[in-house]
C-alpha cells in the first residue's frame, strides 16, 4: 500500500511536471525565445501555415440568419444559465415523447425479453430430422447409441485417451494461445462416440450440427476430417435471447450523445458499432432518447451504470426488438427552455409575443451551432476542402485559436513555428480529436499528402464541413426569398413537395433520392401556402426553383463553388446529392410559464429531469453571471415541440428578437 501511495505520488508529480513544461513550451514560443516572431517560419509544413487573425466566431449575419417572421417587441434573457434550463425529450415515429427512464422494471416487464427454449431430448424429432440428410440407416443406429443400446462407440480408446494425456502437458504459453482463440463453447468428447461418414456437403453437416443441438439434450458433435462425431457432454452454449437488440432509454447531463456511446461500449467492452441512435441531441442540456445496443444484455448494462456512470447518465425502459435504431428514426423533439432575469417586456407582451410565434412560425434557418463555436467556421473548413485546397483545409484545423485552453495552443504554436509534429503529438490532449488524427496522419504521411490526411478524420466529422457550406447557401437564399418577394404567399417559381393522396412522392429507383416537387405558376400557387414551401440545399439531385436560380448561382460563384455540378474532387465528401427544407417551421403545442426566483442558480426546471449534483460549479453558467441575490427576478418557461432538423435555439430568437447562445 505505502508502495502504491509513493508510485501515484510520483506520477502525479511527473503529470504536474508535464503540464508545466507544456505551460513554459507556449509562453516561450509567443515571447519569441525559441525563434524570432518577425523571422518567417520556414519548415517543411510552412504551406499549412494559415493567418487567422481576420477570422472571428461567427455571427447571426454572417450565416445569413437576417429575417424575424413577426413583428412583436423583443427582450432580453439569460439562455442556457444552466446546463439545466435546456431539456430535450425525442419523440418517437409513434409520435410518443419519450419520458423519463423506468429503472424498476422486472424481467415480466421487460417486452420482447425471449429466450430460445432449453433443449430437450426428443429422439423421434432427431431421427425424422436426420433421415433425410443421412439416410434411415444411420438414422436408426443413431437412435440405438442415444439410448445406449448400440455398439457404436469408437473402438480405438487408447488413442482417444494419448490424445487427451498429451493436451493436458501442453506448456502454459501454448496454453495461452488457445486460450485467445475464441472458439464455440463446447464440451469435450470424453465417452463413446458416433461417426456419421463424410457427406461432403457443408450445408448439410451444419444442419446435422442443429439437429443435435436442438433435439439431443446431454449430446453434441463436432465436424473431424469431414465426418461428424456425436458424443455424450451436451454443449455449454448460451441460449440465445429471440430478439438481439436492446432498445432503451438514455437520460444524460451535460455530456454528448456520442461520449455516452463511447463510455457506454468500452464498459461493456464491446464496440460502439453495436449501437445506434435516431439523432444526436445536445451536450449542454438534459435529454432523453431512445438507444439501441445489439447483443446487449440489461442485466450487465444496468450494472455498469450502478457502478460507473451513473452521475451522468441513466438507462431504463428496456425492450427488446428484431432490428436496431437508425439515424432518423424519429419524428420530432419536444424542448423545455428556461430563460432566466427576462427584462424590457412585461408577461402579458411575451405571452402576446408567443401567440405570435406559434401562429406564425419562424424562418426554419440552420442554427449557428451549425457553423461551429471557434473563430474557424466549419463552412470555412469546408469550402477549402470544396475547393481542393487541403493543405489549407488542415491549417485551419491546426493553427492556434484565441479560445484555445493553453496545452491545446502550445501543441499547435509548435506545429506552426517549428514544424515538429513530433513534439505536437506530445503536447496535444484528449480533446484534441481531430487534430490528433491530423498530426498522428502527417508525422507517419509527411508533408504531400494532405487529402490522405484528412480522410484520417471520422467520415460524421467530414461531412459536416461540406453540410456547413450547404447550410450557409440555404440560409442566405432563405433570407432573400423572405425579404425580396413575398413573405406571407407563395409565388410562382416556387417548390412545393408533390403529395398524393396525403403521400409524399418519392423514387421507385432510388430510396436515397430527394422527395419530388413540385414548381408553383399563376395556376396553381393559390393551392398553398407559404409554409408548404421548400427550398434546396443544392447538391446534383435537386431542383433549383426559377425564382432563385441566377441568386443560387450567384451566390456559390462569390465562394467559388458550383454545387449543382457533378464533382471531380478527389474528397468523397464533396459529392452531394442536395435536400429539400421547408423554408418556414411552426412550434407546435407551445407553452408559457411565467416563474419568479431570486436566487441566482436555483434550479427551476422540474425536478423530475434532474440529477443529483453535489457540486455547484458543475452547472456552469453560459452567457455570464447574475450578480445580485438580494432582488427577486423573472424567468420564462417555454415548452415546444419542433420537427426533425429544425432548431431550438432560432425558435427562441424569434421570440426574443435577438440571437440567442454562447457568441451574444
Amino acid at each position: 500500500a505505502v508502495r502504491r501511495n509513493m508510485e501515484s505520488k510520483g506520477e502525479k508529480r511527473e503529470r504536474e511536471e508535464e503540464a508545466s513544461n507544456v505551460v513554459e513550451t507556449s509562453k516561450r514560443l509567443r515571447a519569441g525565445s525559441s525563434e524570432n516572431n518577425d523571422e518567417k517560419m520556414d519548415h517543411e509544413y510552412s504551406r499549412y501555415i494559415v493567418d487567422l487573425s481576420g477570422h472571428k466566431p461567427a455571427k447571426a449575419e454572417d450565416a445569413g440568419i437576417t429575417v424575424f417572421r413577426t413583428e412583436t417587441k423583443g427582450f432580453t434573457a439569460f439562455f442556457k444559465h444552466r446546463y439545466s434550463d435546456f431539456v430535450v425529450q425525442e419523440v418517437d415515429p409513434e409520435g410518443n415523447v419519450i419520458g423519463l427512464p423506468e429503472t424498476a422494471q422486472k424481467d415480466s416487464e421487460i417486452k420482447g425479453l425471449e429466450i430460445e427454449p432449453e433443449v430437450q431430448l426428443d429422439i423421434t424429432k432427431a431421427k425424422q430430422a436426420l433421415e433425410p440428410l443421412i439416410g434411415q440407416k444411420l438414422s436408426e443406429e443413431i437412435e440405438l447409441f442415444i439410448e445406449g443400446k448400440g455398439p457404436y462407440a469408437l473402438e480405438n480408446k487408447e488413442t482417444e485417451t494419448t490424445a487427451s494425456t498429451t493436451n493436458e502437458s501442453q506448456s502454459n504459453d501454448s496454453r495461452g494461445k488457445k486460450r485467445k482463440k475464441r472458439k464455440r463453447n463446447r464440451a469435450k468428447p470424453t465417452g463413446p462416440r458416433f461417426i456419421i461418414p463424410d457427406m461432403g456437403d457443408k450445408v448439410k453437416r451444419t444442419e446435422v450440427h442443429g439437429i443435435v443441438r436442438n433435439y439431443l439434450k446431454g449430446f453434441d458433435s463436432q465436424t473431424k476430417n469431414g465426418s461428424i462425431e456425436v458424443f455424450k457432454g451436451g454443449s455449454r452454449r448460451k441460449r440465445k435471447k429471440k430478439n438481439p437488440f436492446l432498445h432503451f432509454t438514455l437520460h444524460k447531463r451535460n455530456t454528448d450523445t456520442m461520449s455516452c456511446i463511447n463510455h457506454i461500449a468500452r464498459f461493456l467492452k464491446l464496440s460502439t458499432k453495436h449501437f445506434g441512435f435516431a439523432g444526436t441531441k445536445d451536450k449542454r442540456a438534459i435529454t432523453l432518447q431512445r438507444l439501441s445496443g445489439f447483443n446487449v444484455d440489461h442485466k450487465r448494462l444496468t450494472a455498469v451504470m450502478k457502478k460507473t456512470l451513473h452521475n451522468y447518465m441513466r438507462v431504463g425502459s428496456f425492450e427488446y426488438q428484431d432490428s436496431g435504431l437508425r439515424l432518423g428514426d424519429l419524428s420530432a423533439n419536444r424542448f423545455i427552455v428556461i430563460l432566466r432575469n427576462v427584462q424590457g417586456l412585461h408577461n402579458k407582451e411575451i405571452e402576446k409575443a408567443s401567440q405570435a410565434l406559434s401562429q406564425r412560425g419562424f424562418v426554419n434557418y440552420y442554427g449557428l451551432q451549425r457553423f461551429g463555436t471557434g473563430c474557424v467556421h466549419t463552412s470555412t473548413v469546408g469550402l477549402a476542402i470544396l475547393k481542393k485546397n487541403f493543405e489549407r483545409a488542415i491549417g485551419l484545423l491546426l493553427m492556434p485559436r484565441p479560445n484555445d485552453r493553453e496545452q491545446e495552443k502550445a501543441a499547435k504554436e509548435v506545429f506552426m513555428k517549428t514544424g515538429n509534429v513530433a513534439e505536437a503529438i506530445k503536447m496535444t490532449n484528449a480533446k484534441m480529436f481531430n487534430e490528433k488524427r491530423l498530426l498522428h496522419a502527417l508525422d507517419e504521411l509527411g508533408p504531400n499528402q494532405p487529402l490522405n490526411c484528412l480522410l484520417r478524420i471520422p467520415r460524421t466529422m467530414r461531412m459536416m464541413y461540406i453540410h456547413s457550406v450547404q447550410s450557409l447557401i440555404w440560409n442566405k437564399m432563405a433570407s432573400i426569398r423572405l425579404s425580396e418577394m413575398n413573405s406571407d404567399m407563395p409565388v410562382p417559381g416556387d417548390l412545393v413537395y408533390e403529395i398524393i393522396d396525403g403521400k409524399m412522392q418519392v423514387s421507385e429507383e432510388d430510396d436515397r433520392a430527394p422527395p419530388k416537387v413540385l414548381v408553383l405558376d399563376e395556376k396553381t400557387v393559390e393551392k398553398y401556402t407559404i409554409e408548404d414551401i421548400v427550398l434546396p440545399t443544392p447538391g446534383t439531385d435537386i431542383q433549383i426553383p426559377p425564382n432563385l436560380r441566377e441568386r443560387y448561382l450567384k451566390f456559390m460563384q462569390s465562394l467559388g463553388i458550383n454545387l449543382l455540378e457533378k464533382s471531380k474532387n478527389p474528397f468523397p465528401e464533396a459529392a452531394v446529392t442536395g435536400n429539400y427544407r421547408k423554408l418556414i417551421c411552426r412550434p407546435e403545442n407551445l407553452e408559457v410559464k411565467f416563474i419568479q426566483y431570486s436566487a441566482n442558480d436555483e434550479s427551476l426546471v422540474d425536478p423530475c429531469f434532474r440529477f443529483d449534483v453535489t457540486k455547484a460549479s458543475t452547472e456552469d453558467t453560459e452567457e455570464g453571471k447574475e450578480t445580485d441575490d438580494s432582488t427577486e427576478k423573472n424567468a420564462v418557461s417555454l415548452r415546444f415541440t419542433l420537427p426533425l432538423s429544425s432548431y431550438a435555439t432560432v425558435c427562441v430568437r424569434e421570440l426574443m428578437k435577438r440571437t440567442v447562445g454562447r457568441r451574444e
